[in-house]
């Protein structure tokens, strides 16, 4: 029962709590760079809202626009250089978890000097940085209330890691997400459902946040394909926003393993998005990781019992046909064939994924660098065991 969890946010969370975004950045001072991604919060009307609440609080605002989806090094220094001119007080990041991970790498570079790339993991950021406030528009990624960055170079993902970048406060509005499209939908929420599986397998796992990390599990299970077949499910969208951030500080503490380590080389090769990348890969390596975690897929099938059912007596199969069920339920495709991966790539997938061995090494199961070549062309070949065989 030793264990360390470190959660500092002040999280704000309901429906119509969008609404407290200017008293909140006013405990911060009265200059406030707001980071936004290309076109979502301006077409939502969500930057006018921010700025006449803003107005209320006699807060002078600068807007960041242009995002991209996995920002990289350039869009960084950008939002430095604005950092620099304008002279914030703090940072608000409005939008998915890219918005929210540039906000905080923009927050670091403007706060320490330097170049981004001297804080990449292993370095670990202490030094103390300019408050972020997030405001989440997607349930998915969680990084409201963690400790991570995930920033793009080139064809790698590198990560930024340090308790100095969790956001001060954390604004959650189940109705910012209201207008979310399916394929975003899906995307987030099997992003923050493998978070969650992830959270609970892991070697840096502790029993604090295991019961978070279970009740994120129901309620995506549940809730995420009422979300994406009836949009405007008012009720759903806040279980999943709520499932999210349980999520987020569930890894906040575990951090991810093998799924993450497998999934960024596809989103960075392939322009995948994160969450389907997950989703694609977790049954493949659920079932590597099989013989390590028997017991966690026996009890993972119980939880989601109530709606999944099978012929047999749930067992620990079940709990990886469970995972299958879903993603095919919210038309995720089951192999990289069907993505466009040709097999001659695997093994440069396998060379990058092999590079994030802060992933590999917190996996249940020791992993080898064939092990994941293997899983790789299991996946591409949409092979699975006999028992979760996919028709």
């Amino acid at each position: 029962m030793r264990f360390e969890v470190f959660c500092p946010t002040q999280i704000i969370f309901g429906e119509g709590v969008f609404s407290r975004v200017g008293e909140e950045v006013a405990h911060f001072g009265k200059r406030c760079l707001v980071v936004c991604g290309q076109r979502f919060a301006k077409e939502e009307g969500l930057i006018d809202k921010v700025f006449e609440s803003f107005q209320t609080w006699e807060i002078k605002g600068e807007i960041f626009h242009g995002v991209e989806p996995n920002p990289g090094i350039t869009t960084v220094e950008k939002g430095r250089r604005v950092c620099k001119e304008f002279k914030p007080d703090s940072i608000l990041a409005l939008g998915g978890g890219s918005v929210i991970d540039a906000a905080k790498a923009i927050a670091l570079l403007y706060s320490r000097g330097g170049k981004l790339e001297d804080y990449f993991v292993p370095h670990v950021v202490k030094e103390e940085v300019i408050p972020i406030i997030a405001i989440p528009t997607t349930a998915g990624t969680g990084s409201e209330v963690t400790q991570f960055s995930v920033i793009t170079c080139g064809n790698r993902k590198k990560v930024i890691m340090g308790y100095s970048i969790i956001p001060r406060t954390a604004i959650l509005d189940p109705y910012l997400t209201l207008t979310l499209p399916p394929e975003i939908t899906v995307a987030s929420g099997m992003d923050a459902f493998s978070h969650a599986i992830e959270a609970l397998w892991a070697k840096k796992s502790n029993p604090l946040i295991k019961p978070l990390a279970m009740e994120a599990i129901k309620l995506i299970f549940h809730n995420l394909p009422l979300a994406f077949s009836q949009g405007e499910n008012l009720i759903a969208r806040e279980k999943l926003l709520y499932a999210s951030l349980l999520a987020g500080i569930s890894i906040n503490s575990a951090g991810t393993t093998l799924v993450h380590a497998m999934g960024y080389p596809l989103t960075t090769l392939y322009d995948l998005p994160h969450g389907i990348a997950n989703a694609i890969l977790l049954p493949y390596v659920m079932e590597f990781n099989f013989p390590a975690i028997r017991g966690f897929l026996a009890q993972l099938s119980e939880w989601l019992g109530e709606s999944f059912h099978t012929a047999q007596r749930l067992k620990a199969w079940e709990g990886i046909q469970a995972v299958v069920y879903l993603a095919d339920l919210l038309g995720i495709p089951y192999s990289l064939e069907r993505i466009g991966v040709k097999e001659e790539e695997i093994r440069n997938l396998t060379e990058i994924a092999w590079e994030a061995q802060r992933n590999i090494q917190n996996n249940p199961r020791e992993t080898k660098m064939e092990d994941i070549e293997e899983i790789y062309r299991r996946a591409w070949q949409g092979q699975l065991g006999e028992e979760v065989y996919i028709e």
